[in-house]
């Protein structure tokens, strides 16, 4: 093991054994590092690759065992506490690579950064004695706390969101499961106090951090909202399509996941309004709209009740919240008047507003929101169209009197919003 060469040969052998003991799995484990550092500080690129990638293919290539056979295969990566040694490891040595490729001190390729979303379907793929699931989350998001504000941006556009909707997706296929749906830790889901609490004066380093995490899980989220794809494929390669789960999970309950889990206090249905609002207003610098289509967009998203078929999230504060209501139709107001605000300060707080809405259309949208009447031939085509795939329930004049209410009172404030945010970009 003294001479560099031989190496990925030697270690090739020794992760194929099939008898281990807690010994020397750990021994093996702490030979690895010591050997991949030494490679790597000898600026030995192509060993590097070569090691790193015997290592990781005896991970992502691994077998599972046939759980109604009387034999199964022993796996290095039985042991949990193996596993957590691997992952330290592989952190590690992708927080130095990051940082050597973001300073360019090294002309050649190094693979590590592009095995990560291979290690996370495997991770997720994987059923065997134990579930490594929580372990790998917890290294991702202590390796994510321990990263350079620089770096985080690039990271979790590219890497932490792959988690996220391999962790949804699994969540969906498997909701016996439950202990796996964690999320994001609380101080990087999107509220307006996190974001109050980070954007103070006086923030600290660690405030700081915290706002540039949440702001990039949060610009991956809307855009994912946004999106009108069958399945969200921002920064997922044709080749990670295939091997994803994603496709497998009906994309709308794959949305509504994901905002829940971002967004925790917000109810969907009046965010997915807000949104549709937003998207609306944004299309209407570039696309030149009649205004019937525009009728025909609100009227859509009034009978809908929200242009992403979100569900309402009865979860939001229901410990103390429900209690101090004797009336459900004002506890129901109460909690939509609630939610709409908050998602309203989430996004002005974000300054998401300012960019996305130009002033000058929203008034023009509104005047196309008051003068919608209820269409019932439009209605039937509308829902004729819904109803068998998302089980849509048939809508009457009064709910969508209400819902237009709702939208135009949502409107209202974003165009009160956007004045303000307008008038203190001006000034500045």
């Amino acid at each position: 093991m003294n001479d560099l060469e031989p190496i990925t040969d030697v270690f090739a052998s020794l992760m194929n054994s099939t008898s281990y003991t807690t010994i020397n799995q750990l021994g093996l484990s702490d030979l690895f590092k010591t050997k991949i550092t030494q490679i790597r500080e000898n600026e030995n690129i192509v060993l590097y690759n070569q090691l790193w990638n015997v290592y990781l293919q005896s991970y992502t290539q691994e077998k599972d065992f046939d759980k109604d056979s009387r034999f199964r295969l022993v796996s290095l990566f039985d042991s949990p506490k193996y596993l957590e040694d691997f992952f330290d490891t592989y952190f590690s040595e992708m927080k130095v690579i990051l940082k050597l490729n973001q300073e360019a001190k090294t002309t050649q390729t190094i693979d590590l950064p592009h095995s990560f979303y291979f290690v996370i379907l495997h991770t997720f793929e994987r059923k065997r004695v134990y579930f490594p699931i929580p372990i790998f989350q917890e290294k991702l998001y202590t390796f994510i706390d321990s990263l350079d504000i620089e770096t985080i941006p690039k990271f979790i556009s590219r890497n932490g969101m792959q988690f996220i909707r391999e962790l949804i997706t699994f969540n969906l296929k498997n909701p016996e499961d439950e202990p796996f749906n964690n999320g994001l830790p609380d101080k990087w889901t999107t509220t307006s106090e996190n974001l109050a609490n980070y954007q103070k004066d006086n923030a600290s380093y660690s405030e700081k951090f915290n706002l540039k995490v949440l702001n990039s899980f949060f610009v991956q989220t809307l855009d994912i909202l946004m999106s009108e794809s069958d399945r969200p494929d921002n920064g997922i390669t044709s080749e990670q399509k295939n091997n994803s789960q994603i496709s497998k999970v009906n994309f709308i309950d794959y949305r509504q996941s994901l905002f829940e889990m971002m967004f925790p206090l917000s109810d969907p249905i009046i965010s997915g309004k807000i949104l549709s609002f937003i998207i609306d207003a944004q299309n209407d610098v570039t696309i030149n709209r009649t205004e019937e289509e525009h009728k025909l967009f609100w009227h859509s998203v009034i009978l809908l009740g929200y242009k992403f078929n979100f569900h309402s999230n009865y979860k939001i504060n229901q410990a103390n919240f429900i209690e101090s209501f004797t009336n459900f139709k004002d506890l129901i107001l109460e909690q939509t008047n609630k939610n709409t605000s908050e998602f309203i300060n989430i996004l002005r707080k974000s300054n998401y507003l300012s960019v996305k809405v130009e002033n000058q259309n929203i008034k023009k949208i509104i005047n196309y929101l008051t003068n919608i009447q209820y269409n019932i031939d439009y209605k039937n085509q509308l829902l004729n169209s819904f109803v068998t795939e998302h089980k849509t329930k048939i809508i009457d004049e009064k709910y969508f009197d209400a819902s237009k209410n709702d939208i135009l009172n949502i409107a209202q404030i974003i165009d009160s919003a956007t004045k303000d945010l307008n008038g203190v970009t001006s000034n500045k």
